[in-house]
């Protein structure tokens, strides 16, 4: 089994954020194996200093400040991925 995850800068382009302002990411695991994963966790931290939650595509099981918990996101066949947006 085999998986990837990866977190990258949507908005805004200039990676600089300023007060008020949307920042989103998108979160992108894909299962890099040869078996279906049945039950795949994801959890994406933040610095909660500078960043809070709004909303994502997938809701999170768990939304703590700092950090968003998904149970699970899969299953993923081979190759398959998920793709979560998150402001």
């Amino acid at each position: 089994p085999g998986i990837s995850v990866s977190k990258t800068l949507v908005a805004p382009a200039d990676g600089q954020a300023g007060i008020g302002e949307v920042g989103q990411f998108n979160l992108q695991v894909v299962n890099t194996g040869s078996t279906t994963l049945t039950n795949v966790a994801l959890t994406d931290t933040y610095p909660a200093a500078s960043l809070t939650f709004v909303s994502a595509s997938l809701t999170p099981n768990t939304t703590n400040a700092g950090s968003l918990v998904w149970n699970n996101v899969g299953p993923l066949t081979p190759g398959q991925s998920v793709s979560i947006t998150v402001n």
